[in-house]
Parts: C-alpha cells; structure tokens; sequence
C-alpha cells in the first residue's frame, strides 16, 4: 500500500474519532444541564456571511461569551493566516528542492 494512502486513511479516520468524541462531550453537556436543572445558560455566536459577521448572544452572561466568541474569532484568523502563510513557505521550499524519490532512497541510506 503506498504510504500516501495509508497516512491519508489514518488522518480521516483521527477526524472521524475526533468529531465522534466532540459530539458524544456535546451529549454529556445536555444531559448535565437538563439533569442539574437550575441553570442559566449564556451563549455567543458569530456566523460569517461572505465578509458579514453576525453576533448573536444570549443569557445573563451573553456579554461575556459574546466577547469570548470574538477573541477566538480573531485567534481562529490569526492561525489560518500564519499556517497559510507557512505552507506557502514550505511548498515553495518544495518546488525548488523536491524530495527525493522512493527508488532511490534505499541507495542513500547508511549501510
């Protein structure tokens, strides 16, 4: 099996326990509160339309999760920029030394 296929099975397969496991902390979330009863429940929420934000809040402490809902807003930003700008670094990295090919690995390794 070639090792691009393997890696690419063993990454969807991390995505699907991950989401599987997001939403099985999801469920308990529900059942506590639905089980504790007395609570007060806050919520933020920023919904993208094209270039739009839409803010959306909540509950008594909606302020403090509205506010909350923007820093990792603006984090979420932050690293999708810096990761984009760091692959371009490493494929540019890439088309002027490309890797060598399978075959001939075996002839530089050390003996």
């Amino acid at each position: 099996m070639p090792e691009e296929t393997w890696v690419s099975k063993v990454l969807f397969k991390l995505f699907v326990l991950g989401f599987f496991l997001m939403c099985v902390g999801v469920l308990f979330l529900i059942a506590a509160a639905v089980l504790q009863g007395d609570t007060s429940v806050s919520a933020g929420l920023i919904v993208f339309i094209g270039p739009i934000p839409i803010v959306l809040g909540a509950g008594p402490h909606a302020s403090l999760a509205l506010l909350l809902a923007v820093i990792l807003t603006i984090v979420g930003f932050i690293v999708f920029f810096w990761l984009r700008r760091t692959r371009a670094w490493v494929w540019s990295l890439w088309a002027r030394f490309p890797p060598c090919p399978i075959s001939c690995r075996e002839s530089l390794t050390l003996k």
